[in-house]
């Protein structure tokens, strides 16, 4: 009856340290962000990476607005060719 009693309780226990573990392994809980969050080195760094990867963003949406425009003014100037044969 040890035996299974030990046999039982083992994986429970187990499963419960990983549990603790896993808590461990994320912030307290409180909202702070621990020592790298305080760091103003780290900040400027993150806020750098973020403001580089927002305007290579922009960069590719204006790209693509630019290439519509193109082929807007080509589809105008066919329209506008077209009617001008067809007046002649």
């Amino acid at each position: 009856m040890l035996t299974t009693r030990l046999a039982t309780q083992l994986p429970v226990r187990s499963a419960v340290s990983r549990a603790a573990g896993a808590v461990r392994a994320y912030s307290n809980g409180d909202g702070s962000a621990g020592a790298t969050g305080h760091d103003p080195g780290w900040k400027s760094r993150e806020q750098a990476l973020e403001g580089s990867y927002i305007l290579e963003q922009e960069k590719a949406k204006l790209k693509k607005l630019h290439e519509s425009i193109e082929r807007q003014k080509k589809v105008v100037e066919n329209l506008e060719s077209g009617q001008k044969a067809e007046k002649k």
